[in-house]
């Protein structure tokens, strides 16, 4: 008796609206993937968890020493405070749209 195989599902959406990565597990593998302490993602969870809390320490640091590079900016372009500000607003405006439109992509990508 032969064991049941992963059929192959082309990476589309289905007809429900529905993301469906490549093959479906079936059978054996359904059963595995049940089991508690069994990984979904193949154990990469941690390095995208370790990634993000990278970029964030930097940006936020960037983000944070904003004051010291605003004075340098200042004095290095004998620019105005209002023109100097508009440096580090629309960095943390990007920051926020950047956000947002990650969170669209993930919803239309569900």
């Amino acid at each position: 008796m032969s064991q049941p195989q992963s059929q192959d599902v082309p990476s589309a959406t289905s007809g429900s609206g529905t993301f469906m990565p490549g093959p479906v597990p079936t059978g054996v593998d359904r059963v595995r993937l049940k089991q508690p302490g069994v990984s979904q993602d193949g154990g990469w969870g941690w390095v995208v968890v370790l990634g993000s809390c990278i970029c964030h320490f930097f940006l936020i640091g960037i983000n944070r020493s904003m004051g010291i590079v605003y004075l340098l900016l200042q004095e290095q372009f004998d620019a105005t405070g209002r023109e100097t500000a508009l440096v580090a607003s629309i960095f943390v405006s990007l920051r926020g749209l950047g956000g947002e439109y990650g969170m669209n992509e993930c919803r239309l990508n569900e």
